[in-house]
C-alpha cells in the first residue's frame, strides 16, 4: 500500500527514546495515552527528517510532514490512503497538512469505530482527528471526522452504510457554526438518513476533545439523545432569521 513504509518510519520515530521525546511530550500534553497512540498508529516526523523509503530523485512530498504528529488516514475498508500531519508548534500554519486524498468521500475514524456505530445505530460527525481519537480513548466510539467544519453528501452516503442516524457536533465557535450551517444548506438528504445537530453540549470555544477529557462520556450519551435538532427544524430556523 502507498505510504506504508513511510508510516512505519514515523511510528518508529515516535517511540525512539531521543527522536520522539518532543512528540511524546506533546501527546502527553494532549492527554493521549501511549496505548491510544499505538492503537491509532500515530507517528512523528521531526524537522528535517527524510524517510529512508524515499530515493534521492523522489519528489519530497514528505517535507510537508516535517515537525508534525503523523495521523494515518484509512478508508472504510481499512486501507491506508493518506497521511495527515498536525504541527506541534503554535507558530506554524496551517495546523494540519495532508497528502492528497478524497476528503469529501472519507471519514476519519470510521474503520476503527464501525462496530460500535453499527451496534448503537448512530454516528457523530466532528471536525478534527484528535476529537475522534480522544473520544475513542474515553469510551465514545461512534465518532468520525469530516476534516473540518463541513460535510458532504458523499460523507452522508458513506455513513448511511452503517447507520441511519448522523449527529453533527462541530466546535463551539464561529467557524464550526458557519460550517455546519453551510453544509446543512447544501446537503441533499437521501433515503432514510436522519441528520441532526447536537446543541447545548459544548461551551463557547470548546470542542469534543476538550469535553470528553473533563466530563463523563455516559453523560454525553444521555445529553446527545435529548439535545438533537432535526435538519428540517434547523432549516426552518435559518429561513425565519
Amino acid at each position: 500500500m502507498p505510504y506504508t513504509k513511510e508510516l512505519e518510519e514515523y511510528i518508529a520515530n515516535l517511540w525512539d527514546k531521543q527522536i520522539g521525546q518532543e512528540a511524546r511530550d506533546y501527546l502527553k500534553k494532549r492527554k493521549i495515552k501511549p496505548s491510544t497512540a499505538r492503537a491509532w498508529n500515530i507517528g512523528w516526523c521531526p524537522q528535517d527528517f527524510k524517510p529512508k523509503c524515499y530515493n534521492e530523485t523522489d519528489y519530497p512530498y514528505y517535507t510537508k510532514m516535517q515537525g508534525r504528529i503523523i495521523l494515518p488516514v484509512y478508508n472504510s475498508n481499512g486501507e491506508l490512503i493518506a497521511l495527515s500531519g498536525r504541527t506541534i508548534y503554535n507558530d506554524v500554519k496551517p495546523k494540519y497538512m495532508h497528502y492528497q486524498f478524497p476528503t469529501s468521500f472519507t471519514l476519519f475514524g470510521l474503520f476503527i469505530n464501525e462496530k460500535n456505530i453499527l451496534k448503537d445505530n448512530y454516528m457523530i460527525f466532528t471536525e478534527g482527528q484528535f476529537d475522534v481519537i480522544s473520544a475513542w480513548q474515553n469510551g465514545l466510539r461512534n465518532v468520525a471526522c469530516t476534516f473540518g467544519a463541513h460535510f458532504s453528501s458523499n460523507q452522508i452516503l458513506l455513513a448511511s452504510r452503517y447507520t441511519n442516524n448522523v449527529l453533527i457536533l462541530y466546535d463551539a465557535d464561529r467557524a464550526g457554526e458557519e460550517g455546519a450551517t453551510k453544509s446543512l444548506q447544501k446537503i441533499k438528504v437521501r433515503g432514510d438518513v436522519t441528520i441532526k445537530l447536537l446543541t447545548g453540549i459544548l461551551k463557547n470555544g470548546e470542542d469534543l476533545d476538550n469535553w470528553v477529557q473533563h466530563n463523563n462520556v455516559n453523560l454525553f450519551k444521555k445529553i446527545a439523545h435529548s439535545n438533537q435538532e432535526s435538519l428540517l427544524k434547523y432549516r426552518l430556523k435559518l429561513i425565519n432569521q
